[in-house]
Order: structure tokens, then sequence, then C-alpha cells
């Protein structure tokens, strides 16, 4: 025979002596019953065993338990002895104590009543501290009126609610705390939550903005109030629109409010038919888009003028074009004139030349008088002087025309320079100009035209001869330069130029102004010739110079001129303390490279390359 588990032995033994007796005594027909009831007894309170609540059976009208299930033991962690007989509201936290009386209601009370549900906490024997949900019943058994109360743990639901609170708080700040206007309507349109920028954003809207308030009101109070401005005069077909896009929602909607402000209105559709709404201010970004697009007109209006600018200019430079084209023939044209007049005027003046120094010479006799000597001697050095010119001027034709053929060779600079001072000497010597040359002794030959490379230094040395006041100096130098070249230097003490003077320096035939061509006569070839020479050979030229102080020109050679071999620096000068001084006898001031290149003048620079 199977037992209640919960009964203890004493009520075991004497109820199996009366079954036993049973056995004897009663027939055996309902003995069979006796174990059948006995049986279901058992597996009814198994069954209220294994159920999660709390079961307390309680006599009434005291409310002591009389029985309980096994769920009590467990979760109130007590003996079975410690609760039975007590009264049931010992097991209640005092200050939760209720009237079970009034909670199990009056003796006529109907059986099948609801039952009351009341929440409080158990704390049992002192070891426990359960929140549970009572639900109390009165129930008849024969005559014997008894209480069923039914606990169950609540805890985790109390917890559960809790967290749904909490989480509920938390959407509710998170919707708070976002910039823009947010809204949630439901599956039936009806407003759910929204933070406070909704009300703000739709300020004429605003009385009709409240939790279940549908859509379509809160629409039409704004347009009551004037709060769509796209909408005046077709409120009905807006409205249409408007409902249409939210019910079915797809991208963006730009909406202009009435006091200026943009609102970007993004609604998007949950599946649980809900709608989510924000709506951001972006007044800002509409009042750029204006500002680039009045921007965006300015550039269009700049780029057709540019346009017609660019086609101005193209049409100014095909004239430009045109004009240049006319300028080269008619320089080609001029080149090629000058070269054919030079051929045709040096034929007479040779002539001219040779018949004068004839009767200087007096080849043939006495001329008579005397006075026909010095006549004879002028028309040489006119001749000459004017042949000096003409071949010049051939000489800058071939170079223009560019048909100037370079006859290369070694050059020593150094000779080149030594043969132009001896010549130029007779002048500086009638003009008080001291000459002073600072060779370096290392340096190699120049891979050149020799020809030119003396017209070169003839040509600045003379001008600077010629622009010298008596008492100045002019100083001729050449070394390597940094770039492995050589550095040709002319400097002088002599009348200087403005800055605006030296381009004018550089074309044929310029003089300066009319009282410079009065004192310093000349062609204004000097420089011109010296320049295209140096372009021949790749070289520059640069120009420094100081109204009243002087001049430094210098010519830069390319290093792909400069040749292994030394260069030869001339006669012998003079030294002081191993230092190079000026050629000419008797010169009293030494002149080093350093102090020649160190030269100052930097008011006016020019270069030309």
């Amino acid at each position: 025979m199977v037992w209640p588990s919960d009964m203890d032995d004493a009520n075991r033994r004497q109820l199996e002596a009366v079954i036993g007796l049973g056995e004897r005594s009663i027939k055996k027909s309902y003995y069979p019953e006796l174990r059948r009831r006995l049986n279901e007894l058992e597996r009814f309170r198994g069954l209220l065993n294994q159920i999660g609540e709390m079961i307390f059976v309680l006599s009434l009208p005291d409310c002591r338990i009389v029985d309980i299930n096994g769920t009590v033991l467990q979760l109130m962690r007590c003996d079975r002895a410690e609760i039975i007989g007590r009264e049931f509201s010992d097991l209640l936290a005092p200050e939760l104590r209720v009237d079970l009386d009034e909670a199990f209601g009056a003796d006529e009370t109907e059986d099948d009543a609801p039952p009351t549900t009341i929440q409080t906490r158990l704390t049992g024997c002192g070891c426990c501290d359960i929140m549970v949900e009572l639900s109390l019943r009165r129930r008849r058994y024969h005559a014997t009126r008894y209480g069923v109360v039914v606990a169950r743990d609540i805890r985790r639901q109390i917890e559960a609610e809790q967290n749904a609170r909490n989480a509920h708080q938390r959407l509710i700040d998170a919707i708070e705390s976002l910039p823009d206007a947010f809204a949630i309507y439901d599956a039936e349109d009806r407003l759910v939550v929204y933070n406070s920028r909704y009300p703000e954003t739709y300020a004429a809207s605003r009385a009709a903005i409240a939790p279940g308030q549908p859509f379509i009101a809160i629409l039409k109070e704004g347009l009551a109030n004037g709060q769509y401005p796209e909408a005046v005069g077709r409120e009905e077909e807006w409205l249409a629109e408007r409902l249409a896009k939210h019910r079915n929602p797809h991208g963006a909607v730009e909406q202009p409010l009435p006091d200026g402000r943009w609102v970007l209105v993004r609604e998007r559709r949950t599946q649980n038919g809900e709608t989510v709404g924000e709506r951001t201010d972006i007044t800002e970004l509409k009042r750029r888009e204006h500002d680039l697009i009045a921007a965006k007109r300015r550039i269009e209006d700049q780029a057709n003028d540019l346009r017609r600018l660019a086609e101005d200019l193209r049409q100014a430079h095909d004239r430009a074009e045109a004009a240049r084209q006319a300028a080269e023939r008619a320089s080609r044209a001029k080149s090629e004139f000058l070269a054919m007049m030079s051929h045709e005027l040096r034929t007479p003046l040779n002539a001219i030349i040779g018949f004068s120094d004839m009767m200087v010479s007096r080849c043939f006799g006495a001329l008579g008088d005397a006075h026909y000597g010095d006549y004879a001697v002028s028309i040489r050095d006119s001749g000459q002087h004017l042949l000096s010119i003409i071949n010049s001027i051939l000489d800058l034709a071939k170079m223009e025309v560019g048909k100037y053929e370079l006859r290369e060779e070694l050059v020593a600079l150094g000779d080149v320079v030594a043969g132009s001072l001896v010549l130029l000497q007779p002048t500086a010597a009638e003009r008080n100009v001291t000459m002073v040359r600072c060779i370096d002794p290392a340096l190699p030959a120049l891979l050149a035209d020799r020809g030119l490379i003396d017209l070169i230094v003839t040509n600045l040395v003379s001008n600077a001869v010629k622009f010298t006041r008596g008492g100045g100096r002019v100083a001729v130098a050449a070394r390597r330069s940094l770039g492995g070249g050589i550095d040709l230097v002319v400097a002088d003490t002599g009348i200087g130029m403005a800055p605006e003077d030296v381009p004018k320096a550089f074309r044929p035939f310029e003089q300066l102004d009319q009282s410079v061509a009065r004192c310093y006569p000349g062609t204004g070839l000097g420089l011109p010739l010296a320049q295209f020479s140096a372009e021949l050979h790749d070289a520059g030229i640069d120009i420094e110079s100081r109204v009243g102080e002087g001049t430094r020109i210098t010519v830069s050679f390319p290093s792909d001129r400069v040749s292994a071999a030394l260069s030869a620096a001339g006669p012998e000068p003079k030294t002081l303390n191993g230092e190079a001084v000026d050629v000419c006898p008797g010169h009293p001031h030494p002149c080093t490279l350093d102090h020649i290149m160190d030269w100052q003048a930097p008011c006016a620079t020019h270069r030309h390359r």
C-alpha cells in the first residue's frame, strides 16, 4: 500500500491496524473500494505538491492552517509542524496584514462567489520574505466551512513590471532627448507618444496635440490656424495629399511653416501598423541652399562674362599674333635691308680708308700744305669709325635673323680680357679712368666663338669706361660660378642707371635721354650686341646699377661650355702680396676678386636670359 508522504509513523501504524481489522471484519467487497479511494487521495495530493503555487487550507472562522501542499515548504523553507495550526495572518508581514474575515466574506457568502485577490508579503517563520498574490475563497464540506488560500509568488512578475516601467521611462527619456520633433501614431492613427519638440514645431496645432488624438484631427487644427502656408486656398486637396503620404510614406517631405521655418518630415510604418515620424528643422539648410542657388547664378553669370572675356582675349590674341608676325616680317625686312646696305657701304668705305692711309703714309710723296696731312688723318679715323658702326649693324642684323653661325674653339678668357684692356687703355688714360683686372689663375678654357667673346668684353668694358667720370675705376673679373660655369663681371663707378632705364639699354639704337646722348655719344649697339652674343652661347646677363654710384654687369656662361683645359690669364700683372692688380702701370689701388664680386649696387637689377 502507498501512504501519503507527509503522514507520520504513529498515524500510519494506526491506519494499518484499522485496515487490518477492516480486512477481518468487513466484507471483502468493501476493501477494494477503500483502497481505490486511498490511492486517488494519494494521487491528488501528489498533484497538489507539483503545483507551483502555495495552497493553504484554513479552518473557519479562526483561519488556522489545517493543511498545505509541498510548495509551501519549499518556498517558505519551514517544516510542516512549524506551519500547521498557526493563524494564517501570522505568516503575513505586519504592515501588510489584512482582515481575513472581511477577505473571506460573511458566513452567508455563497461558496461559488468569486475569490478575493490581494497582494502582500509572506514572511513565514522569519526565514523568508516573498511577495505574493493571495486568492481567497470560502468552501463547504458537508457541514464544515473552510477557507482555501492560493498564494502565487509574484516576485518575478513585480521585477518584470518594474523593468517594463524602467524601459518605458528610458524610452520616454530617449524620445525627449532627441533633437528633432518625434511622434508615434498607433495602427488606428491615434497619437501614442511624442516629445516636447513636437508641439513646439507645430505651435498652431498645439491645442489638438494630445495622446489618443487622431492624426487627421491634428492636421485640421493646424489648417484652421494657418499652420501650413502651402495649403492656403487648397485646404481639402492638401489634406488629402498629406494623409496619403502619411498612410503610405515614401521618402522625406519638406514642409514650410508660417514663421519662415522649414521642417523635413520623415515617416515610417512599423510591422504592427504604427507610424513613427520625425520632424527635423532644416531652416538653416534651406537658407544655405538658397545662398548656394544665388551663388550658382552669380557663378553662371561670371562664367558667361569669362566666356565673353575669353572670346575677347582670343580675338585680341589673334590681333596681337597678327601684329607680332607683321612686326617680325618688318624686323626681318629691316635686318635684311641693313645687312644689304652694310655690304654696299663697306666697299666704298674700305676704299676711303685705304686711300687716306696712303695719303697719311705719303706713299707718293709730300701732300703739299701740312693741313692736308691732318685732313687725311681725320678722313681715315672717321672712315674706320663708320666702318666699325657698319660692322656692328651687320653683326646685329645677322644675329636678329638667326643667320650668325658660331665658330667655336677653346678660348682663354684671361687672354681676351687682357687684349681688351690693352686696346682700351688709351681711351681710359685719356678719361683718367683706372682699369683693374682680376682673373682666377685656375680658370678653365671656354668653348666659344672667340670673336663674339672679344665683342662682349670689349663692348662691356668700352661702355664702362665711357660712362665713368675722371678718377673713377673699371674692374673686370672672371671666376667659376657655383653651378660649375664661368662668371664674367665688368663693374664701374660711373653714372649708373635708374631702374626704369635698365631695359632701354638692351634695345638697339636706344639712348637713355637727350642729355646723355649729348654727353656720351654712341650708337646704342654695345649692350644689344653683348646680349645677342651671350644668348648665342646660352649665357645670361645680369645688371645691377645705382644712379650716381655705378653699374655691375655679370655674364654667366653655363657649365657645358667650360673645358677641362686651363685658360691663360694674359700678361703677368703686377702683384701686391700675391694678389692681382690692374695691368696699368703705376696703378696705386689693389683689387681682389672678392672685392669685385662683392661690390654692392642693388638698387636697379635686370636679368636677360
